[in-house]
């Protein structure tokens, strides 16, 4: 990323920089930077999260991003709009979502050990799964960045998120080239072969 890919772009989305206020950067990728924001309008002093990606990652990957637009699932995390920093000629795209408060790895030293918390998320993100496979949506890259808590103190709810590898098939089963995350995949998704596909 080049060095504009920082505060920068938030701040020349003059559309709704009046309306969010950026609190703190979250994370920050070689593809994505995510804010936590706070409304100071509509719903005052809610706090939201907010992804900015380059326009050309967003027309790669927007139809899969699309699906998370018509789910509604406690075990979901919520992404409410998709915003652009120019009407005529955009470079950037960015998505206002839900908050999360840590995804597995950051919260890994409060997890490990409490037999409590892994069967919490076990049984959320197998709710959240379920919701999806019901709308055969395939989500394809779960994996301890994408499973996300909700709130910064036990009892958590746990919440899948980034749909940016999903697909959605009317089959069960299906075929389709391999998506996700190197290194949670099965050895056998390694050979750039076709992937069958179990909902």
């Amino acid at each position: 990323m080049d060095n504009h890919f920082g505060l920068e772009v938030f701040d020349s989305y003059s559309m709704f920089k009046n309306q969010y206020m950026c609190d703190k950067m979250i994370i920050e990728t070689n593809l994505s930077v995510v804010y936590e924001v706070i409304d100071t309008e509509g719903d005052r002093n809610r706090r939201y999260a907010l992804k900015v990606i380059p326009i050309d990652i967003y027309k790669r990957i927007c139809d899969k991003l699309s699906l998370s637009f018509a789910i509604s699932h406690s075990n979901i995390i919520t992404t409410f709009t998709v915003l652009f920093d120019s009407d005529s000629n955009p470079k950037f795209a960015a998505y206002l979502m839900e908050l999360g408060y840590g995804d597995l790895i950051t919260l890994q030293d409060q997890i490990i050990g409490s037999e409590i918390a892994v069967k919490k998320i076990i049984y959320d993100s197998l709710k959240g799964l379920k919701y999806l496979h019901e709308y055969h949506i395939c989500h394809l890259n779960i994996k301890p960045e994408n499973i996300i808590a909700k709130s910064y103190q036990e009892p958590r709810t746990y919440a899948i998120c980034d749909f940016s590898c999903a697909m959605q098939n009317e089959d069960d089963i299906f075929n389709g080239p391999f998506r996700g995350t190197p290194i949670y995949s099965a050895p056998e998704k390694m050979n750039n072969c076709q992937c069958m596909y179990i909902l």
